[in-house]
């Protein structure tokens, strides 16, 4: 089933912008967790509207080309697109889970800037926001990018965006294979981190739960900069 309209559908005349909101890099052992902010022109949330013949979907169903087409394409579309990245550091500081409750922060604090008073409904990839907002409404949906447009491109914007990343952050770290990994723990990846260290690019609290066979994560030295 590909996702479609029919929840924006229901609350299209209640609000002034439905974002879709979706994440990219929960379980990727380097580099941020990338969060996608997508609000589609209200014009085109419609039962056929244009955008449902891009072949929009969950992002991890789409090859990188597929999604780079589709990113490309359903630009016109948007009203507004918002990508907000959390650092592996503040990963290890307060945790994957509070890192949605941080995103929401920053997000409201650009947002508000940019609509003054505009009521806002969040769509989002079944996560709640536990905070409240001025004229900031959420709604959790289960599987949200095989339901809802919006939350499936919001999760295509933040893939594309988050890769072309780890490829930029390969170049400096390349024996770890970001740029065909994308941080996450594949046998090259995990051997590189055993054979080399750990780089400031990496969430330590995720390692210390790893098999790195007779090394602990004390044995393993920083490397800034990875091998020359």
């Amino acid at each position: 089933m590909s996702p479609d309209f029919s929840i924006e559908l229901q609350h299209k005349n209640n609000f002034d912008l439905i974002f879709g909101v979706d994440e990219v890099g929960r379980g990727s052992l380097a580099g941020p967790i990338t969060f996608g902010f997508i609000a589609i022109k209200k014009k085109y949330i419609q039962k056929n509207s244009e955008l449902t013949k891009l072949g929009i979907r969950d992002s991890k169903k789409l090859t990188a080309k597929q999604r780079q087409k589709i990113a490309i394409s359903a630009k016109k579309y948007l009203e507004k697109k918002v990508i907000i990245h959390i650092s592996n550091q503040t990963i290890d500081r307060i945790g994957i889970s509070n890192t949605y409750r941080l995103v929401c922060r920053k997000f409201a604090n650009i947002i508000s800037l940019k609509t003054s008073n505009k009521r806002i409904l969040l769509l989002t990839d079944f996560f709640k926001i536990k905070d409240n907002y001025k004229n900031l409404s959420s709604l959790p949906i289960k599987k949200g990018d095989n339901t809802s447009i919006s939350i499936a491109l919001s999760s295509i914007y933040a893939k594309v965006t988050r890769d072309k990343l780890m490829e930029f952050l390969h170049l400096k770290h390349s024996c770890y294979d970001w740029i065909n990994n994308k941080g996450y723990g594949t046998k090259k990846h995990l051997q590189a981190i055993i054979n080399f260290g750990v780089s400031n690019l990496h969430r330590i609290s995720y390692l210390s739960h790893l098999n790195l066979g007779t090394k602990t994560l004390a044995d393993l030295k920083v490397n800034e900069t990875g091998p020359e």
